[in-house]
C-alpha cells in the first residue's frame, strides 16, 4: 500500500468538509480507491483498502423493517477489507446511524461523515486529481534520475553507472552475464549482490525475510547477443518502488550499450581492416 492516499489527506481536503466520526486517527492509514455503492453486500464488487461511500438507500428501515441492518453490513465490509466508510448524511439519516459507528470501531474500520453538501463525485474527482498531480511529479523525478544516470555512464564507464544506480536505490548491484561471470559490482555498505546475481538467468524478484530482518533482489535481463546476454541485479534491505524499478530498466539499458560498445568496436575494427586489405 506504499502508493496509496492516506485518510488523513483526504481529511486535509477542506473543501470537501468531511467530517472525522471514528478510527481516523490511525498514522499512516491508507486506501486504495473511492467506491460509491449502495448494495446491501457490495463484496464481490470491492478492492482491498477501499472507502466505500454510502447515503444508506438500501439501509432505511421501509427497505429493512425493524431489524438494524448496520453491524451485518459493517461486517460484510470488513471482510472485504475496507479501511473507510463514507456515510452521506442529510438525505435518509440525519446523522450517522450509531450502530455502524460502534461496529465499524469493533472491526477497525475508520468512519467519515459526508454531508449533503458535498457530492461524492466531488470526491471521486479530488482523488484523481492528486493522483495524476503525484503522478506528473514521480515522472519528473524519474527523468532527473535517468539524466544523471546516463552523465554517468558517459563520463565514468558501467563502473561509475554503477556506482550511481546504487546511491540512487541504496542497494548492492551486480552485473553478469548467462555463465555467471562478474562484469561489474557495486556493493552497498556489507551488502553485496555478486553472489546471488550469479544464480540468476532471467528479470524477476523476490525477498527473503529472516527473524525481522530481510533483503529484496531485482533482476533485470539485458537485450540477448545472438546466444549471450548480460543481467543486472539489485539487492537491498528494503523493497522496491515502481519507480525503484523503472530506474533499474534504464540502468540495463546503460549498462547494455556499455557492455556492447567493446564487441561492436571490435566488429568495426575488422570491417576496416577488411576495406583497406581490398584496396591494397
Amino acid at each position: 500500500m506504499s502508493d496509496d492516499l492516506t485518510l488523513a489527506w483526504l481529511h486535509a481536503q477542506r473543501d470537501l468538509d468531511l467530517r472525522p466520526v471514528a478510527g481516523t486517527g490511525v498514522p499512516g492509514a491508507g486506501f486504495s480507491v473511492i467506491q460509491p455503492t449502495e448494495l446491501t453486500d457490495p463484496r464481490e464488487f470491492l478492492q482491498p483498502h477501499a472507502v466505500v461511500l454510502t447515503v444508506g438507500v438500501a439501509l432505511t428501515p421501509d427497505r429493512v423493517g425493524r431489524d438494524d441492518p448496520f453491524p451485518d453490513y459493517v461486517r460484510r465490509l470488513a471482510e472485504a477489507q475496507v479501511t473507510a466508510i463514507g456515510f452521506g448524511t442529510g438525505l435518509f439519516f440525519p446523522t450517522v446511524p450509531p450502530s455502524l459507528v460502534t461496529t465499524a470501531r469493533e472491526h477497525g474500520i475508520a468512519v467519515i461523515e459526508v454531508p449533503r453538501h458535498t457530492a461524492f463525485i466531488s470526491i471521486l474527482n479530488t482523488v484523481l486529481e492528486e493522483r495524476a498531480r503525484r503522478g506528473r511529479r514521480e515522472q519528473e523525478r524519474l527523468v532527473v534520475v535517468q539524466e544523471k544516470l546516463s552523465t554517468a555512464a558517459v563520463d565514468g564507464g558501467l563502473d561509475a553507472l554503477l556506482a550511481a544506480t546504487s546511491r540512487h536505490l541504496d542497494a548492492a548491484v551486480a552485473v553478469t552475464d548467462d555463465d555467471g561471470r562478474l562484469h561489474g559490482r557495486q556493493d552497498a555498505g556489507a551488502l553485496s549482490a555478486v553472489a546471488t546475481a550469479r544464480r540468476q538467468r532471467d528479470s524477476g524478484a523476490d525477498a527473503r525475510t529472516e527473524a525481522g530482518t530481510g533483503t529484496w533482489r531485482l533482476t533485470q535481463r539485458m537485450t540477448p547477443q545472438g546466444e549471450r546476454f548480460h543481467l543486472i541485479t539489485v539487492l537491498a534491505s528494503h523493497p522496491f518502488s515502481p519507480h525503484d524499478r523503472a530506474v533499474l530498466k534504464h540502468a540495463a539499458g546503460l549498462a547494455d550499450i556499455l557492455l556492447q560498445r567493446p564487441a561492436y568496436l571490435r566488429r568495426s575494427r575488422t570491417e576496416l581492416n577488411t576495406l583497406a586489405i581490398q584496396l591494397l
